[in-house]
């Protein structure tokens, strides 16, 4: 069972409201950036408090964009150092999702990548973290067991695979799938889907 300390932060709106929903993200995906503007911008205010509806963002790290583990990484080692800044944070992430392109980070190395993430977050006045903290969470150890937020990355890519999800962005309304909601979807359309459903 998951550690329900790597999860409080996550979600906008009451845990104990009836109806669930869940939003698989990765940082780099262009779909999942729609998506996460959609909830953010439009659906969230809406939702929370017509539908009495909890949302709840899930790390959807996907392997062909292998520098988007540091930028999941990065998310959660702000989120471990200050949970109310976890959704701050992934805003910020996802509007520079181009500067961590395939093309724009092939020739950086695993530390300057963290060091440019770290620059990134700690720059806004919304992220109250600095870049010393951020650094020794993320740094590797002398080893081979990864950086700090290597057991909290495990944690959470163990819940996706335990729900099977395997793109993004994948949403779930009380713990299952529901394959018909996309990232093309506005506001009115989660409205009138959510009106039906609840």
């Amino acid at each position: 069972m998951a550690s329900p300390k790597h999860f409080v932060g996550y979600t906008l709106g009451a845990a104990g409201m009836s109806t669930r929903i869940e939003i698989y993200l990765d940082y780099l995906c262009p779909f999942s950036k729609k998506m996460f503007s959609t909830v953010i911008n439009d659906l969230q205010p809406h939702v929370t408090k017509t539908f009495q509806a909890s949302i709840t963002f899930r790390h959807q790290v996907q392997p062909w964009h292998p520098q988007g583990v540091f930028l999941h990484e990065t998310a959660m080692a702000v989120h471990k150092l200050s949970p109310t800044c976890f959704w701050p944070v992934s805003t910020i992430l996802f509007a520079a999702q181009d500067e961590f392109s395939d093309s724009k980070t092939v020739n950086l190395s695993r530390a300057q990548l963290y060091e440019k993430l770290i620059d990134l977050v700690t720059a806004s006045d919304k992220i109250d973290v600095s870049k010393d903290e951020l650094r020794a969470l993320l740094m590797p150890k002398n080893s081979n067991e990864g950086n700090e937020i290597t057991p909290v990355l495990k944690t959470h890519l163990k819940l996706t695979r335990h729900n099977s999800v395997h793109v993004s962005p994948t949403v779930l309304i009380n713990g299952l799938v529901v394959p018909q909601i996309s990232s093309s979807w506005q506001a009115e359309q989660w409205k009138e889907y959510l009106d039906k459903f609840v």
